[in-house]
Formats: C-alpha cells, sequence, structure tokens
C-alpha cells in the first residue's frame, strides 16, 4: 500500500517537473493520491472489524458470566459513531456506485450472520447454527471478487461508501443482535 503510494508521488513529481506539464493530468493524479489514502482507511476498518471479533472471542473465553448484551450494545456505539461522521460530511456517496454498495452491503450481512451465529452457537449451545460455518470459503471468495471489483472505481470516493456502510449496517446489526441476546437471556 505505501509502496504504491509513494510511486504515485513520484511519478507526480517526474510528470510535474516535465516540460509537457497538463492541469488534467495533474488532476488525475492527485485522486489517485486521495484514493490511495481512502484505500488505507478501508483497511483500516477491516483491521477494526478484525480486532473487534477477536475481543468478543476472547470476552466470551474469558469471562463466561457476564452481561453478552450490554457488552455488545456498548461495542455498537463504537461502529456506530464513526458512520454517522462519514454520513455526514459525505452525503454524496449514495449517488456514486449503487452496484458496489448493494454488493458490500449483502456481503456485510452474510458475513454478520456467520460470526454471529458461530457466537450464538458457542454462547447457547446452538449446534444446528454451526454448518453455516462452511460458508466460509464461499464467502472469502466472494469478498475478495468484490473488493477485485472495487478497485475499477479507485477514481471515485466510493472507498468512503464501503467504510460508511460498514460501520453503519454492523452497528444496526448489533443494535437488534443485542435485543435478541437479551430476549434470549431472560427466556433462560
Amino acid at each position: 500500500m505505501l509502496s504504491f503510494f509513494r510511486l504515485s508521488i513520484l511519478t507526480s513529481f517526474i510528470f510535474i517537473s516535465s516540460p509537457h506539464f497538463k492541469l488534467p493530468s495533474f488532476i488525475f493524479l492527485s485522486s489517485l493520491h486521495f484514493n490511495f489514502l481512502l484505500l488505507s482507511f478501508f483497511h483500516l476498518s477491516i483491521l477494526t472489524s478484525f480486532i473487534f471479533l477477536s475481543s468478543v472471542f476472547l470476552s466470551l473465553a474469558l469471562i463466561p458470566y457476564f452481561s453478552f448484551s450490554i457488552f455488545i450494545s456498548r461495542l455498537s456505539f463504537i461502529f456506530l459513531i464513526p458512520s454517522f461522521i462519514f454520513f455526514s460530511f459525505f452525503p454524496l456517496y449514495f449517488y456514486l456506485s449503487p452496484i458496489l454498495s448493494l454488493s458490500m452491503y449483502f456481503l456485510s450481512w452474510l458475513f454478520s450472520f456467520l460470526f454471529l451465529s458461530l457466537i450464538i452457537s458457542l454462547r447457547f449451545n446452538f449446534l444446528f447454527l454451526i454448518p453455516y460455518l462452511f460458508l466460509c470459503p464461499f464467502l472469502y471468495i466472494s469478498f475478495s471478487f468484490t473488493l477485485i471489483l472495487s478497485f475499477s472505481f479507485y477514481l471515485s470516493i466510493s472507498f468512503f461508501l464501503l467504510i460508511s456502510y460498514s460501520f453503519l449496517f454492523h452497528s444496526f446489526f448489533l443494535f437488534s443482535f443485542s435485543f435478541f441476546v437479551y430476549l434470549l437471556d431472560n427466556i433462560r
């Protein structure tokens, strides 16, 4: 990531120093630099989601008697606040790449259902949810293919759309999941 970013900066300086400098090409290179920055934010959001999942599994392993629904509800606020920030400052994301946003929307729901089914099966011994884990290679291939397709939109601002969608829909999904876990705790 950083090597591509440095290479783009180097090519832009070489191009600017050349006598055949043109303003549209400079705009193109500037947008390229900006999109590399967006891509780094996108990788940061993926890293944040993995940290979140590892913290959930670690808390399930170390603390067996805490209130799991309150823990999920508090973590959902952490995912919800950045989504409002992104939606407040970038309202035009809805109109940029609808196909990409819809694909990431459905894939985020599939991944959420996959990991949360594992959490429910570990917490409440719902063994019938474990066969959904066999969908993991298919989901990984689909997600990788969607990321490859997203590189075709690298001149747009669609990476912020991916981050905002992932934060927003996962946070609301965690809210609903925490309410479901709260009901299960009360039933038991």
